[in-house]
């Protein structure tokens, strides 16, 4: 819940900060205003087309103008590849402690002597163990780093989420299509529907 809480600071934080800058960037704020993505259907359909997220493709454009976000998205991409590697230290070590005791469980069950068969598995077992306690540590280390990279993953999404909101509240306020065009389609429609029906023979 702590860890939790702290995030949300973290994302209201850049929130405050981006609102602060918005006077400091009155030029650059008309650039927002009008995003590149949104222009045209042009542009819409070529996202789509190329699978690109349109979430993605405004919030890239705050970050080109705003120094906070691009401070940000430069710390997560320097950081990227920091938790894989890290957890990888340890699923490099643990992986080979897994493949010996399968292994020498293997061997022991090839041990046609009953006794010496019951001895040397339970000092497999023993063995196993006494690593399993020693390396649980670190084993509750790395779900944690998982956990915060997965932390890390959805307030990001969030940010993306608030920060863009707002650009497609004022695209959809700013562009709604006027109704006159439609109604003139419908009344247009009626019209030759009426002559659709006027020219049918009776049946």
């Amino acid at each position: 819940m702590k860890k939790y809480l702290l995030s949300l600071l973290a994302i209201l934080s850049i929130l405050l900060i981006f609102s602060c800058n918005g006077s400091k960037n009155e030029n650059n704020n008309s650039e927002v205003q009008n995003p590149e993505a949104l222009q045209d259907d042009i542009k819409l359909k070529s996202l789509t087309k190329r699978g690109v997220n349109l979430i993605d493709e405004l919030y890239a454009e705050l970050v080109e103008i705003n120094p906070e976000l691009k401070k940000l998205e430069t710390e997560l991409e320097t950081f990227q590849e920091t938790p894989s590697e890290t957890e990888n230290i340890f699923f490099n070590y643990n992986g080979k402690s897994n493949q010996y005791y399968g292994n020498a469980t293997g061997f022991a069950n090839q041990i046609t002597d009953s006794i010496s068969k019951k001895r040397i598995i339970a000092l497999i077992k023993k063995s196993n163990e006494k690593y399993d306690s020693q390396s649980k540590e670190i084993d509750e280390l790395v779900k944690e780093i998982s956990n915060s990279q997965n932390s890390i993953q959805d307030n990001h999404n969030i940010l993306k989420i608030v920060l863009t909101i707002p650009l497609i509240e004022k695209y959809q306020k700013e562009n709604l299509p006027k109704k006159e065009k439609f109604l003139k389609t419908i009344v247009k429609q009626k019209a030759i529907n009426k002559k659709i029906t006027e020219k049918t023979p009776k049946y």
